[in-house]
């Protein structure tokens, strides 16, 4: 999650101007919590509105926003260490796909490399 300017952590939250992308996991928590939050269509719209200073912190996917920030923001925008609830990701594909063994074959295989850390950080930076 991007917590950014005055907001340093998760307790700063409640009164914060925060953003969020529609319809993702940051909307809900914000959502559940009674957070009235900013929402944007795009990860990229989002963090233009903090760059901007129209809200004080963005709450999105960690490795995808720290990755948009290295593309579009780098040296103006931070992603701070507090993960408020864990994901995961998934290829999705139909029913009986013949991939589905050959993407699993290819993730082990790519995840069991010794430099499989540094591909991540090479990505999406470091938390």
């Amino acid at each position: 999650s991007q917590l950014e300017g005055r907001v340093n952590g998760p307790d700063d939250l409640p009164g914060a101007r925060v953003a969020v992308v529609a319809g993702t996991t940051g909307a809900s928590w914000c959502e559940q919590r009674g957070i009235v939050a900013r929402e944007s269509q795009t990860v990229e719209e989002a963090l233009d509105v903090l760059r901007d200073d129209l809200v004080d912190a963005v709450l999105y996917d960690a490795p995808l926003m720290r990755y948009t920030i290295r593309q579009k923001h780098a040296g103006t925008l931070s992603v701070l260490p507090y993960r408020l609830q864990p994901s995961n990701y998934a290829f999705v594909l139909p029913e009986g796909s013949s991939f589905k063994e050959q993407i699993n074959r290819s993730m082990l295989k790519v995840r069991s490399q010794p430099d499989w850390p540094d591909v991540g950080r090479r990505y999406l930076g470091t938390e």
